[in-house]
C-alpha cells in the first residue's frame, strides 16, 4: 500500500467514531444551557404530538397481462407500462434444481452466460443476472426497447447452439465452488439448506441446495452439462416475460428476427417430482458457528404445494403470524431486531418456516415463545383485528409484487412456472376480503404443528446447547458448520 493511500485510510478509521470530547481549558467552566430551553414547548409541539393517520387504504388493481404464444410453443407474457422507456425482460425455463444431480440445473445456466455472451451484452450496455430455483431458473435483462430485438438475438444463439469450451466450464465451477465457501459464513442461507434438509426426504430433490454440493459440483461433466442444457432449454418448457415500454408488435418482431419462434428442441422429457405431503421425525439440529452473537432459528415443517387450494387464505395467516412473532419477541421482548414466518411454496411440495436472527442469551426462550404462537394460532381463532390487518398487509404485498418492472417480470415467472392464467390477480381482492378466521384456524391446524415440526438453529454451539436442552423438547445433534458445505444457488 503507498504511503498516501495509507495515511487516507487512517484519517478515515480515526474520524469514523464518535470524536472524544476535548477537556475545558484551565479556569473555564462547561458552558450550561437555560433551563428554558428544555422546558419551553417548540412552537411545533402541538403537531408533534400525534404522529399523523394513516392515508385510505389504496385498493389493489391488477395491471393487464397480455399473452401469446409462438408457433413452437413459448408462452410470451407481459405488462405494457410507459411511465419510462425501460424494459425489464426475462427468459424463463420450468425446469429447475427439481432435475438432474445436485447443481447440474445451476451449472448450466451459469455455464450459458458465458464470455461471449457477456461481451455481447456490456457491447450494448445491457444488464443480466441469473436466478436458479427448485422449479426453474431464468435469464434477467434490463434495456430500453430498441434493444429488445438484439438481447433476444444474443439469448437464442446461446441456447440454441451451446459453446461449453473447457476453460468456461473450468471457470463457472470454480466460481461455484467459491461460492460454497462464502456461502459458509451466511448463516441465513445455511438455516434455509438446513431446513430442507430435514424437512424433506432422503433422496428428493428439494432436500439438497439449489447449487448442489462442493462434492457433486467436482463431479459435474461436459457431456452432463450438453445433455442437461437440452433438457432445460426447450421451446416446450420456455417463456418470456416482459415488463415496461413494451408491446405486442416488438415482442412477435423480436421473436421472428432471432428465430426463437422457429427454434427445435431435442425433445427430452422431464422425470417426474414426488409428491410429498409428511415430513420425516421431527430433529432438533444446532450448527455450531461459534463467536456468532446471534442465533439463526427455525421451526420448519411440510406444506402444501403451490397448486393446492387456498393460496391467498395462507398468505392472510402467514401475515398475521409474522405480526404475532414480531410483536412478540421484537416489541415486546427485545430478543430480535425482525423474526417472521410464512409457507414457501413448490411445485411437488411446500415448506413452513418460522424464525428469525435471535440474540444468543435469549435463544431459547425465544424458541419456547415461536413454538407458543404456533399452538396458539392452531387452537383458538385470530380476533377481527388481526384478520383484518392480515388482509390488508396481504393486498399490500400483491400490490408490491407488480410495484416495479423488475417485480413485475419476477411474477410474471412465476406465472408461466406455474401455468397460472392471465386473470390469476383480476378477483384477488375478493378473494382476500372472502378469507375467514375459521379458514384460517383450519389451516392452522393443519399445517402449524409444532409437535411434527424440526427446529434448525445456526449459531455458537457451546452458548446455545445448554437453552435448547433446558427445553426437553427432545435430543439436541450438534453438527459442525463444515459438514454441512454447500454450493448456494446463484
Amino acid at each position: 500500500m503507498r504511503p498516501a493511500l495509507l495515511l487516507a485510510v487512517c484519517v478515515t478509521i480515526g474520524c469514523g467514531g464518535a470524536r472524544p470530547a476535548s477537556a475545558p481549558a484551565s479556569g473555564t467552566q462547561p458552558r450550561v444551557l437555560p433551563s428554558s430551553w428544555l422546558r419551553d414547548p417548540t412552537p411545533d409541539a402541538a403537531f408533534r404530538k400525534d404522529p399523523p393517520a394513516p392515508g385510505p387504504e389504496v385498493p389493489f388493481v391488477s395491471p393487464k397481462i397480455e399473452e401469446i404464444t409462438s408457433g413452437n410453443g413459448i408462452r410470451v407474457l407481459w405488462v405494457t407500462r410507459r411511465e419510462l422507456p425501460i424494459v425489464s425482460l426475462r427468459i424463463v425455463s420450468s425446469v429447475g434444481a427439481d432435475q438432474g444431480e445436485p447443481g447440474l440445473t445451476s451449472f448450466v445456466a451459469w455455464a450459458a452466460v458465458d464470455k461471449t455472451m457477456r461481451r455481447a451484452l456490456e457491447h450494448i450496455g445491457v444488464t443480466r443476472d441469473v436466478a436458479v430455483g427448485y422449479d426453474g431458473c431464468s435469464f434477467t435483462f434490463r434495456s430500453f426497447i430498441h434493444q429488445v430485438e438484439p438481447v433476444l438475438g444474443i439469448v437464442a444463439d446461446a441456447l440454441r447452439k451451446p459453446t461449453h469450451r473447457a476453460t468456461e466450464v473450468e471457470s463457472v465451477r470454480s466460481k461455484r465452488e467459491l461460492a460454497s465457501s462464502s456461502n459458509q459464513e451466511d448463516v441465513d442461507a445455511l438455516a434455509s439448506e438446513v431446513a430442507h434438509e430435514l424437512v424433506f426426504p432422503e433422496g428428493h430433490a428439494y432436500r439438497f441446495p439449489i447449487g448442489g454440493t462442493v462434492e457433486s459440483l467436482k463431479h459435474i461433466s461436459i457431456d452432463a452439462l450438453k445433455a442437461h442444457h437440452a433438457l432445460v432449454f426447450d421451446p416446450r418448457r420456455v417463456a418470456i416475460v416482459a415488463a415496461g415500454d413494451i408491446d405486442e408488435k416488438v415482442l412477435r418482431q423480436a421473436l421472428a428476427k432471432s428465430g426463437l419462434d422457429q427454434w427445435k428442441g431435442a425433445g427430452v422429457s422431464t422425470k417426474p417430482v414426488a409428491k410429498v405431503t409428511l415430513a420425516g421425525s421431527p430433529r432438533i439440529l444446532l450448527v455450531d458457528h461459534a463467536g456468532e452473537s446471534q442465533a439463526e432459528m427455525r421451526v420448519v415443517g411440510i406444506g402444501p404445494p403451490v397448486s393446492a387450494e387456498g393460496r391467498v387464505a395462507r398468505s392472510v395467516l402467514s401475515k398475521i403470524l409474522s405480526r404475532r412473532l414480531y410483536e412478540n419477541l421484537r416489541e415486546k421482548h427485545g430478543w430480535t431486531y425482525g423474526a417472521g414466518g410464512g409457507f414457501r411454496h413448490y411445485r411437488a411440495a411446500g415448506l413452513v418456516s418460522v424464525g428469525g436472527a435471535i440474540e444468543v442469551a435469549h435463544a431459547g426462550e425465544a424458541l419456547r415463545e415461536m413454538l407458543a404462537e404456533l399452538r396458539r394460532l392452531g387452537s383458538q381463532a385470530v380476533t377481527d383485528d388481526e384478520l383484518a390487518d392480515g388482509k390488508k398487509k396481504a393486498s399490500a404485498s400483491y400490490a408490491n409484487s407488480f410495484d416495479t418492472v423488475s417485480a413485475t417480470t419476477n411474477t410474471l415467472m412465476l406465472m408461466a412456472l406455474f401455468g397460472h392464467p392471465t386473470n390469476e390477480y383480476e378477483n384477488l381482492r375478493a378473494r382476500i376480503d372472502a378469507v375467514t378466521a375459521d379458514q384460517l384456524l383450519g389451516i392452522a391446524k393443519q399445517y402449524l404443528r409444532p409437535e411434527e415440526m424440526s427446529i434448525v438453529v445456526v449459531g455458537d454451539a457451546a452458548k446455545l446447547r445448554p437453552q435448547l436442552e433446558a427445553l426437553s423438547l427432545g435430543k439436541v445433534e450438534v453438527r459442525a458448520a463444515s459438514s454441512t458445505k454447500t454450493a448456494d444457488g446463484p
